[in-house]
């Protein structure tokens, strides 16, 4: 049988390192990273003076700490 989860994980989103990811390696659960670019906040595409659309979640979640989550 495969067992696996996802996760957010990025430079950003730290977390599953401390939380989840020891666990996982105990239990032998694979890990899926998601977001791995940060919604391309990494992607080298951006500035730190990047504009984005008045509707765009990366507004408010510039820094990614609404999504710091396991």
């Amino acid at each position: 049988m495969l067992v696996h989860c996802k996760s957010f994980f990025n430079l950003f989103l730290q977390k599953p390192l401390e939380a989840l990811y020891p666990q996982a390696k105990v239990q032998g659960v694979g890990i899926l990273v998601r977001v791995p670019l940060a919604s391309r906040l990494l992607s080298g595409k951006f500035k730190a003076n990047s504009q984005f659309e008045s509707d765009d979640y990366r507004n408010f979640n510039r820094d990614g700490k609404a999504f710091n989550i396991v």
